[in-house]
């Protein structure tokens, strides 16, 4: 067994399409979707597979569109292992609309679990032999499944194998009811924990540092959303980066806008063993804060 296993109560099927204008009471010629594996737990194993580690992804599956989200995974190489149930495993839909270059997600609540089904989760997670290393729950509960459901699979694992939990509303706060390595909720759903607003980094810190102190759990880690994520960025080392590299990142200047500088960036952090993705997501951070606000690209 893996050292990492997922659990997926309510996965999904995410189709993204896009249309030029979203229009009422209208007939809208959309474009050929595309169809994506969803929900917590299958994403974080979708990631560590991409990344090269080892994972295996236990989910509830039904219907036809289990059976598409099955082969999803297998175009993936995710490790995984189904669980069959009796109704259709749920499809979100994204849509993006060319004209305003807005998104618009409808995601459905999800296939109802019975008694039974429930319990066939719970089997299906307590007979891993060994236990893993780590367990993450990760997304929302189907109708059906009551909050307290992370937290009795939690405490049913044994002590050497460390439980991350990452979800929302009453399951995030039942969740830490059972003895937890590392939660990951947003501000948000920060600041419902602490029943208060958190807005900047001081109080994401008192929040997760009380949580901690109290027992309910050993780590937290917070995500920022969409108008926070480069300063992600900002705390990363370039020290290790030739002095050349980390000039083009840490001085106002237009190398970062010619093909050689980039190159030259990209290949630097290849070296150190930085995923494409991370290299992208630094060069952008970069470019969107720092070099469109100290030059005119209008001209």
């Amino acid at each position: 067994m893996p050292p990492i296993v997922t659990f997926t109560v309510n996965p999904a099927v995410d189709k993204n399409s896009a249309v030029q204008q979203v229009v009422a009471e209208r007939k809208l010629r959309c474009e050929n979707p595309e169809y994506h594996p969803g929900g917590g737990g299958l994403n974080v194993a979708r990631a560590i597979t991409e990344l090269g580690g080892e994972v295996t992804a236990y989910w509830t599956c039904g219907g036809a569109i289990g059976q598409l989200l099955e082969q999803l995974l297998d175009e993936e190489a995710v490790l995984h292992r189904p669980i069959s149930i009796e109704a259709h495993t749920r499809e979100n839909l994204i849509m993006y609309e060319r004209s305003s270059e807005l998104q618009y997600r409808f995601g459905m609540p999800g296939a109802t679990l019975t008694a039974d089904e429930v319990q066939k989760c719970r089997d299906r997670l307590h007979a891993i032999d060994p236990p893993p290393k780590y367990l993450v729950l990760s997304g929302s509960l189907p109708p059906g499944v009551d909050d307290d459901f992370y937290a009795q699979m939690a405490a049913a694992m044994p002590s050497t194998c460390r439980a991350v939990l990452d979800t929302s509303g009453g399951p995030l706060k039942r969740g830490l009811e059972a003895p937890l390595y590392l939660v990951k909720p947003n501000m948000r759903e920060l600041g419902h924990l602490a029943g208060r607003e958190v807005e900047d980094d001081r109080q994401i810190r008192e929040v997760a540092r009380s949580l901690i102190d109290r027992g309910e759990v050993q780590a937290v880690v917070t995500s920022l959303g969409p108008d926070r994520w480069p300063q992600t960025y900002d705390r990363t080392p370039l020290d290790p980066l030739p002095p050349c590299a980390r000039r083009i990142l840490t001085q106002p200047n237009d190398a970062l806008l010619k093909p050689a500088g980039i190159r030259h960036v990209v290949r630097s952090l290849l070296a150190l063993g930085w995923h494409p993705r991370h290299i992208a997501g630094l060069i952008r951070s970069k470019y969107e804060r720092d070099i469109s606000r100290r030059l005119d690209l209008s001209s």
